[in-house]
């Protein structure tokens, strides 16, 4: 009965913690490091692979766009305009979390 009920709740837990994910190819592209576009940077965001709060999902914001949902060891790319400001953004249990970055044109 406890195995069966430990197998439930962690299936349970398992399918919580699950995002869409880009395309294989995607992914590998992205983990090169390449250099953005010309006039553009790079905003890497990972999320660490823990077991702490690994169930729970949060929702990555750039510029107040929503640029995906995360997990525990997702990560996202994307690119913004490069030498200006832009406000990266997630809530947690007890309020919104906000990161101002300024970037470099042409960096990640």
């Amino acid at each position: 009965m406890k195995v069966t009920l430990v197998f439930f709740l962690f299936t349970i837990m398992a399918g919580c913690a699950s995002v869409s994910m880009a395309p294989q190819k995607e992914s590998t592209e992205a983990k090169e490091f390449s250099y953005p576009d010309e006039g553009k940077a790079g905003i890497y965001v990972f999320r660490k692979d823990s077991p702490f709060g690994a169930a729970l999902k949060k929702d990555i914001w750039i510029n107040g766009d929503c640029i995906g949902e995360s997990a525990s060891g997702v990560f996202f790319y994307h690119q913004v305009e490069g030498e200006q400001e832009h406000n990266i953004a997630t809530e947690s249990e007890f309020s919104p979390n906000i990161m101002t970055l300024f970037t470099e044109a042409g960096k990640n």
